[in-house]
């Protein structure tokens, strides 16, 4: 996944990405746990704020959604 992820990460930046699932599609492949954790892994390497945004804050942001800070640490 990670030439894919690097496209995207490339194309979009940090502050427009979503982690997201096809859940309980994704099931077929790996589960939940395991996608998170591979996006966690991907993400690894960036600031922490930009983890946070693509966890989370990024959805809340754009869903108007007032959400606690420490709810999107990585």
């Amino acid at each position: 996944f990670r030439p894919y992820l690097d496209v995207i990460l490339e194309a979009f930046g940090a502050s427009r990405l979503m982690f997201g699932s096809d859940w309980p599609v994704c099931l077929l492949a790996a589960s939940y746990t395991r996608g998170l954790a591979l996006v966690r892994e991907f993400i690894f390497a960036l600031s922490a704020d930009e983890q946070a945004a693509i966890l989370g804050g990024n959805a809340a942001a754009f869903y108007g959604i007032a959400v606690p800070p420490d709810a999107l640490e990585a």
